[in-house]
């Protein structure tokens, strides 16, 4: 049910690698910007399409049978945690000034802390699991600019996963609006999904979504963490992980994520 742009065409070459592929014009559109954030307007439609996208496959067994969806295991817990053990150095040697200026040292303590806890945090990952889409954040939706456009479509599948999808929740959240204003209208958000997954028949505990939202500000931080430090770097790529990881950080401080496992 999610809205994406339609593929008309893709096709690649099977010894040299490359990649055509022709996607529909959404136009008239802009890109959400992380940076800059968003209102509650384009946070509503963001979770809109989030619960279309997980919705009509909430709590299927059949995913399991998908074998290019990425998942978590132990093995994975142990490679993060080494690789985050790996790139943290390199990470606070650039954004710590940054995480003292607007989170402060509890910022940095919880780093410390969740850098020892990996594992527990992938083992804390429970059914029911969906459809994820791995980086849901404003970087990838594009809005409609004027008033016959498409609201919101859902771009950047390079990540597909079945997992927790309340992990694509607290993260498109945690970054998505300014912390002001998410914590104005975070749990209104986590209300709305709650209630669109319901809308699709499914049963849902309204407390086992808002404890994992509550935990899954860890996962922008580690994002923030590895991705800052594995990518290409440009001047609005500091910046966005750089905004990525402080307001990841204030939601997970504000909502006593590392309690939550």
């Amino acid at each position: 049910d999610v809205r994406s742009p339609r593929s008309w065409f893709a096709d690649w070459h099977e010894d040299g690698g490359d990649i055509a592929i022709v996607l529909e014009d959404m136009s008239p559109s802009e890109q959400g910007d992380q940076i800059d954030a968003c209102g509650i307007e384009h946070a509503t439609l963001a979770v809109e399409q989030l619960v279309k996208m997980q919705g009509p496959r909430w709590n299927d067994p059949t995913l399991a049978d998908i074998d290019w969806l990425q998942r978590r295991d132990a093995a994975d817990a142990e490679r993060l945690s080494a690789l985050i053990g790996m790139v943290l150095p390199g990470f606070l040697a650039t954004y710590t000034d940054a995480i003292l200026r607007d989170v402060g040292q509890a910022g940095l303590d919880f780093i410390t802390t969740l850098a020892s806890k990996i594992s527990d945090y992938i083992a804390a990952k429970d059914a029911p699991f969906t459809i994820t889409h791995g980086d849901y954040r404003l970087d990838n939706l594009l809005f409609a600019t004027t008033p016959d456009g498409v609201p919101c479509a859902v771009v950047d599948w390079q990540t597909p996963g079945h997992g927790n999808g309340v992990s694509d929740l607290a993260y498109f959240i945690g970054a998505g609006l300014l912390p002001a204003a998410r914590r104005e209208y975070e749990w209104q958000l986590v209300d709305q999904y709650i209630a669109g997954l319901e809308s699709y028949g499914h049963t849902i505990d309204h407390e086992w979504v808002k404890n994992h939202y509550r935990r899954e500000a860890i996962s922008g931080v580690i994002m923030a963490i590895v991705a800052s430090q594995i990518v290409g770097r440009t001047e609005r790529g500091d910046k966005m992980f750089e905004v990525m990881a402080t307001r990841h950080l204030l939601q997970g401080i504000e909502n006593n994520a590392l309690s939550t496992f």
